[in-house]
């Protein structure tokens, strides 16, 4: 029920069911971040495998209705058990409890006839009058001439010249029997060339036309009844003249009677009758003729007047208390609200007061560490210096002894004279000090020669929130020529002094690595930068779902790995291959494809934040294998072992479509159960005429058979009591009408053209129907009007569905594949979903809006004109979403400013969407 479906009857089309599914998950998944609906949007999604599950088996569905109706019905039941305690109810009740109930006035009447009360009508005397005097049924023209032919055989109706004289209830008989009839009477009794002949092969004829099929016998049938109706009436009218338009209480009994043994319901007779006279004027005054009778209907009326008065009474008092029992409950509910919503707010405060307090002690704690750090890198750094600085001292004194001594020898040198013992190579340089001492890295003339590098670094800040912003300085000593940072997230530098920002929280090693022409160095520091979550990011954005597939085509059995690019971290995934309704719930699965076809995939991916659906259309393409036979859709066809009989009439049918189905739903059309069996029997407890549908389904596929008028029951001449109840049964009249179910049908001002395509439908329904149903195809949307015009905006085949309805009962007329749409030569299509929103739909959209609806007025595809400061632009983002934007830019130097809307109508920001244009609605 969470689907909003059509439950009574219940939709048993599973494609719209799917349809359905589909359009509600996009909606929870892209609304369940929502300030008031969001948790309960999320449970749907939670409980979308069950939901799937339920609606895909007849039987679960089934009970699911079942449920749904107790749930609703129940409390409309116990009132209308209040308001019918006498057995009836006005019809005038009944509309103002819809209307105070805000619930359709039909829901209201299926539930009154459901519990066997019985509505009073009210009676509109001019429309009583003209539907059962003055206007005569439809598409009877042909038989108004038909009197003429049958006067020389003295027979009022074709039933009374059609029989042989020997059968009863003609009028029950089936349309074949009737026409071979008439073709046996015009064959055997007129096969002369003479006037008589002439005559009665053209009544031959005419019974023919009349009772070609169960349509036409319909419309015979209801112009006959109109026509003995007119007669009564006719005649009253003239007896009425004759009394100078009055009429006494014997003499409309005597009329009424006629009427309601034509009518078989004295309450519709005795209707008829009170609007004819009102109408034509007539006084019928019952007490005219009959004085003694006044005092008499004083005391009834009285009597009537005090039982409608401890009626109103009890339903008054029932009402009261109804509505004191409403105003505790309602009262309770919202003591219990207040106490969850002040138990929500208390537990809200004690977890944000934890945060803080946990978010502070994390701040003390860090605060604490940096300040140790900063003192072990001091600590470090002065042993350094005490280090390189007693390094220095010591290379002092060497290399100051160096010199003494060399100073010394060259000294002795000079002493003993210059006598021919110096080195053979004059030129060649003295050894330097650093050579002799292996000390230095300088030579006696100064040169520097390169040695090992000592990595060692240092940042502007060790700690903080994200996005953290971090400096780094290089102090490495003796001459690096490269540098290489790796900053413990991923992420590398070359720079001498980079500068590197954190954007997720966490701790981070931080490695420098130098090198020279001699070698390099690494300074690792551990844990060194600290990064907490910034206050923005506790609230954490929802995942945005995409993925890829290993293999988008092939031969079945297909195996595709499917691998989660989305962004956002998300934490779980939900995974649906189009080929059933499981869900999979892997990070990166794999999946064999068995069958062939086209395959749509579904991922939705969840986080703290919420979640979001990514769904891509005919992904996966499937062929079957060479020597795989191909799989049809099954046509559907079936016959049933008799087709006509007296109640309860028990009637076996036969399955007879090609195709292999494997699946089978009937509906035998005299209540909306679905039956599975492969070759069902049913039994039909109540006079009517059914039609029967049945759906066939195997794994190509859905087809389905409808036959209208298939069954035709009708009552038993008489009911026998058994010998177990002597009491007589009391004719159920009172509680049932005599019209019969209508019996649909419809034609269009025209059924094929170019997009878009404006189709008149005429209803062509017999049986007097009083409500309509129209489904065209396009869309799930019902309409009601009698002759109802629409225009098909889109190119494509569409079926179409008149459902008519009066007082005994409903029938549903499909053509199937009825209006053909094709695209304009124009327009230059491409795949996917193109079209636009047609300009009622806008307008609907507009209408809604209670915002600027002041100055919103109408949508037109050619008003620049009018309202040239006006825009209406239609986008689609990056997830296929439809978005509407509203420019007002009246004196705007800046040019527009917009307002963005989903297909809901809910105000939305459109900071992270990438919108495409489709299409512009100037001076709308």
């Amino acid at each position: 029920m969470l689907l909003e479906l059509d439950f009574d009857p219940a939709v048993e089309d599973q494609a719209i069911i799917d349809q359905r599914i589909e359009d509600k998950v996009k909606f929870w998944s892209r609304n369940s971040n929502h300030f008031k609906k969001g948790a309960e949007y999320k449970m749907y999604l939670e409980m979308l495998p069950e939901i799937k599950r339920i609606m895909s088996d007849p039987v679960e569905r089934k009970r699911e209705a079942a449920s749904a109706c107790s749930i609703v019905y129940d409390p409309i039941d116990q009132d209308l058990k209040i308001l019918g305690t006498a057995g009836k109810i006005d019809e005038k009740v009944v509309e103002n409890y819809a209307n105070t109930k805000k619930i359709s006035v039909n829901v209201v009447k299926k539930r009154v006839s459901a519990l066997g009360i019985k509505i009073i009508p009210k009676v509109d005397f001019q429309i009583t009058y003209d539907k059962y005097y003055k206007n005569k049924p439809k598409n009877v023209e042909a038989f108004d001439g038909m009197k003429t032919y049958l006067n020389p055989f003295n027979k009022d109706d074709f039933y009374a010249f059609l029989n042989p004289g020997t059968l009863q209830n003609m009028d029950k008989l089936p349309c074949d029997k009737l026409k071979q009839l008439a073709q046996e009477k015009k064959k055997n009794e007129f096969y002369k060339n003479d006037t008589y002949s002439s005559a009665g092969k053209k009544v031959c004829e005419a019974c023919e036309l009349a009772f070609k099929d169960e349509s036409s016998k319909t419309i015979y049938d209801d112009y006959l009844a109109w026509c003995k109706r007119r007669s009564i009436l006719d005649n009253a009218k003239e007896i009425a003249k004759i009394t100078d338009k009055k009429m006494s209480d014997e003499q409309g009994d005597i009329y009424i009677g006629k009427l309601t043994e034509l009518l078989k319901d004295r309450t519709l007779a005795e209707n008829i009758f009170i609007s004819f006279c009102k109408i034509e004027k007539i006084e019928y005054n019952p007490d005219l003729y009959n004085p003694g009778k006044k005092e008499e209907k004083a005391r009834k009326d009285a009597e009537e007047k005090a039982r409608k008065g401890a009626e109103e009474k009890t339903r008054k008092e029932a009402e009261e208390k109804a509505r004191k029992e409403a105003e505790e409950k309602a009262r309770k509910e919202a003591e219990e609200k207040a106490r969850k919503e002040a138990e929500e707010k208390a537990r809200k405060e004690a977890e944000e007061k934890a945060r803080k307090e946990a978010k502070a002690k994390k701040e003390a704690e860090n605060k604490k560490r940096d300040e140790e750090i900063k003192k072990k890198e001091e600590e470090e750094k002065a042993r350094k210096e005490a280090e390189e600085k007693a390094k220095y001292d010591v290379l002092k004194k060497l290399a100051i002894g160096a010199i003494l001594c060399f100073l010394a020898l060259g000294g002795i040198s000079l002493m003993s004279g210059n006598d021919g013992s110096q080195s053979e190579n004059p030129q060649a340089p003295y050894q330097t000090v650093g050579e002799r001492v292996g000390g230095t890295n300088s030579n006696i003339n100064g040169s520097e020669q390169p040695v090992l590098p000592v990595a060692d670094f240092w940042s502007d800040i060790t700690s903080g929130e994200a996005p953290l912003k971090v400096q780094f300085f290089d102090e490495s000593t003796d001459s690096p020529t490269s540098w290489n940072w790796d900053f413990g997230d991923g992420v590398t530098s070359t720079k001498q002094n980079p500068i590197h920002t954190y954007t997720t929280d966490g701790t981070y090693t931080v490695k420098e690595t130098i090198t020279n022409e001699i070698g390099g160095d690494t300074e690792t520091k551990e844990s060194y930068i600290t990064v907490t979550a910034s206050a923005e990011a506790l609230t954490a954005v929802a995942p945005v779902p995409d993925f890829s597939a290993s293999v988008t085509s092939g031969e079945a059995p297909l195996t595709v790995s499917f691998t989660d690019e989305s962004s956002g971290s998300p934490t779980e995934w939900q995974w649906n291959f189009g080929d059933s309704y499981d869900i999979f719930t892997e990070h990166n699965p794999t999946h064999t494809y068995t069958k062939a076809g086209t395959y749509t995939v579904t991922e939705t991916v969840t986080n703290e934040a919420g979640q979001d659906m990514e769904t891509k259309t005919g992904y996966i393409t499937v062929t079957a294998p060479a020597e795989t036979p191909i799989v049809v859709v099954p046509v559907p066809d079936f016959s049933a072992s008799v087709t006509s009989g007296e109640a309860p009439l028990t009637v076996s049918f036969t399955d007879e479509s090609s195709g292999s189905p494997t699946e089978w739903q009937w509906n035998f059309g005299d209540s909306y159960d679905i039956f599975t069996e492969h070759n069902p029997t049913h039994t039909y407890t109540k006079a009517g005429t059914y039609t029967v549908t049945e759906t066939v389904t195997n794994e190509a596929g859905q087809d389905m058979e409808t036959k209208t008028d298939y069954i035709t029951v009708t009552a038993p001449e008489s009911d026998e009591t058994t010998s177990d109840n002597t009491e007589t049964a009391l004719p159920d009249t009172e509680f049932k009408s005599t019209e019969t179910v209508p019996v649909p049908d419809f034609s269009a001002s025209v059924t094929s053209g170019e997009a878009p395509l404006t189709v008149s439908f005429t209803d062509e329904s017999s049986g007097s129907p009083t409500e309509w149903q129209w489904n065209f195809g396009d869309s799930y949307d019902i309409f009601t009007e009698h002759n109802p015009t629409h225009t098909y905006t889109k190119a494509g085949t569409y079926t179409v569905t008149e459902t008519v309805t009066n007082e005994a009962g409903q029938d549903m007329e499909t053509k199937t594949d009825y209006i053909t749409v094709t695209a304009p030569e124009s327009d230059d299509t491409t795949s996917g979903d193109t079209s636009l929103p047609t300009e009622s739909e806008v307008l609907t959209f507009v209408n809604d809006y209670q915002g600027v609806s002041d100055f919103i007025e109408t949508v037109s595809g050619d008003s620049e004109s009018y309202h040239p400061e006006w825009k209406w632009d239609i986008w689609q983002d990056q997830y296929g979403n439809r978005l509407i934007s509203f420019y007002y830019y009246q004196n705007n130097p800046k040019g527009y400013d917009s307002t963005y809307f989903d297909s809901e109508g809910n105000i939305i920001s459109t900071k992270d969407l990438e919108l495409t244009l489709v299409n512009s609605y100037k001076g709308a």
